[in-house]
């Protein structure tokens, strides 16, 4: 962020989130309105799922796998014993999460700088050409990590990090659900979270299955399970039966 880069605001929750202006005037995690000075934070009501399940949990702490801006993380700013873990492994992302951490004095989140996967390593990433053109029209859901191929971008796996708690799962990873689920076996049985939410794309079929049967085995079968899937990409909401 440059120390004269103008910035905006966004309705957060019926809150008020300063955000840098090149992180609102994309097509991401904010549609920006720029003339007004106003920005606009999209998929609002799933973040508010997270934020009223996060009242009922004793000192909570959120995974935001994929956090690209971090909008769900910021939800820390409604709830003080409310802690975050955001995982981002795109460096331009990781700036404007940081900027918008400071702006808003959110010490509740720590931001990691690395993706999540099967394993310790580097992946190449690959972005669609609305953001290959320019830094306004981002669009990280373009995104395609490409595991094949040796990057620059660092990944590592959950059940590495030796997590000892894990209420409260987001998982937006383009694609690599199956590498993230696969290094998190032992953290998902341990810590039993009570909500996991994962978008998956649409155009895989059988991917959405996969990823429905290895998570209802590492829960064993302690969750229900419900979906929204729209034409091109959905959401499977996995929440404890206990709560």
């Amino acid at each position: 962020m440059t120390p004269d880069e103008k910035i905006l605001t966004a309705d957060y929750l019926g809150k008020t989130l300063k955000v840098p202006y090149f992180a609102a005037a994309t097509t991401g995690s904010f549609r920006g309105n720029i003339k007004n000075g106003q920005a606009i934070v999209r998929e609002t009501e799933k973040i508010r799922v997270f934020l009223e399940l996060s009242r009922r949990i004793k000192d909570p702490v959120l995974f935001d796998i994929g956090a690209c801006f971090g909008t769900y993380s910021y939800i820390t700013m409604f709830n003080p014993e409310l802690r975050a873990e955001a995982f981002e492994p795109y460096p331009k992302m990781i700036e404007y999460m940081k900027d918008i951490i400071r702006l808003n004095n959110l010490p509740n989140i720590t931001v990691n700088e690395f993706g999540l996967s099967d394993r310790d390593r580097k992946c190449d990433m690959q972005f669609g050409s609305a953001f290959q053109r320019s830094e306004l029209n981002l669009n990280v859901g373009t995104t395609n990590i490409r595991t094949d191929a040796e990057g620059d971008n660092v990944f590592r796996s959950l059940d590495s990090l030796n997590v000892r708690k894990m209420d409260l799962v987001k998982m937006d990873v383009e694609g690599h659900e199956m590498e993230v689920l696969e290094g998190a076996s032992e953290t998902l049985r341990r810590c039993r979270p009570a909500f996991i939410q994962i978008e998956i794309h649409n155009r895989n079929r059988d991917r959405k299955e996969r990823v429905r049967t290895i998570l209802t085995k590492y829960l064993n079968n302690e969750y229900t399970v419900s979906h929204n899937f729209l034409k091109f990409h959905g959401d499977y909401f996995f929440r404890r039966k206990d709560l």
